[in-house]
């Protein structure tokens, strides 16, 4: 088991943060820039971008969850 001092929480990344991964990393940022201005490992900016397609995805139906929801 980990002791106390070692361990940390885990840190959960909004959809914002996620896009401007996404966008900062297609127009030819590095990872390991984006990783020390997102104060990410590497492995989690790269899993983002794989991810691009789905979180893409997500946040269009939420945009359109909150079109419905204003009405």
């Amino acid at each position: 088991k980990m002791s106390q001092e070692n361990s940390h929480k885990r840190v959960k990344i909004n959809m914002e943060m996620k896009h401007q991964i996404i966008e900062k990393r297609e127009r030819g940022e590095s990872v390991a820039d984006l990783a020390c201005t997102c104060n990410q490992s590497t492995i989690t900016i790269c899993t983002i971008f794989k991810n691009k397609d789905k979180i893409k995805e997500i946040d269009a139906t939420q945009r359109v969850t909150r079109i419905f929801a204003q009405r």
